[in-house]
Formats: C-alpha cells, sequence, structure tokens
C-alpha cells in the first residue's frame, strides 16, 4: 500500500530565484520546520546527509539518493529506512509556473 503527502503553495518569484533557494540547502532550516540539516552534492546517484524533526517522533538522520536535478523544474531524493521498498520516502520539489510572474 502507497501512500501520498502532497502540498502546493504559490510563490511570488521567478522559478530561477526559487531554484537558487532550493540548491541552498544550509539554509533549508530556515524555511522548512522539518528538514532541520541538508548536506551533500545536489546531483543524480549522490547520497545527502539529511537531518529532520518529525512530529511525535523527534530527530531523525537519513542518507537519501538524489533521483533528479532537472534546473529550474524538479528536485528529487529517495530516503529508505531499514528494509528498502517498505519504509521509502520520497521527497520533490517541483516547480510549475502558475502563470502570474511566480511558481507553484
Amino acid at each position: 500500500m502507497s501512500r501520498w503527502i502532497e502540498s502546493a503553495v504559490r510563490i511570488d518569484a521567478p522559478a530561477h530565484r526559487v531554484w537558487g533557494i532550493l540548491l541552498d540547502t544550509a539554509r533549508y532550516p530556515d524555511w522548512n520546520p522539518f528538514l532541520r540539516r541538508v548536506e551533500g552534492e545536489l546531483q543524480p546517484g549522490a547520497r545527502l546527509n539529511v537531518a529532520v524533526d518529525l512530529p511525535r517522533l523527534g530527530p531523525r538522520r537519513f542518507r537519501p539518493t538524489v533521483l533528479a536535478v532537472l534546473p529550474e523544474r524538479e528536485l528529487r531524493w529517495l530516503g529508505r529506512l531499514r528494509l528498502p521498498g517498505v519504509f521509502d520516502g520520497e521527497h520533490r520539489f517541483r516547480l510549475e509556473e502558475s502563470g502570474e510572474g511566480g511558481v507553484r
């Protein structure tokens, strides 16, 4: 059984500016309360060091693999907890033009 959690926000900034913020992993805690630290190279196949702070579960560390880096369009990684395929988590940032000069 698969479960998805998806949310979308509109950002009043061009895709290139938002993309620059996504590439600045040291600043993730400034805008994402769950991602406390993201370290590593954002390139397909690279392994990241990610520290999260999850509600009711507390701090956790993961070593996800970067799946996609499509400039100004998508950044995606896959993390596994214990048994591959059982507790997998895919994290994706997808940028889409909103038609009003920003992205969602």
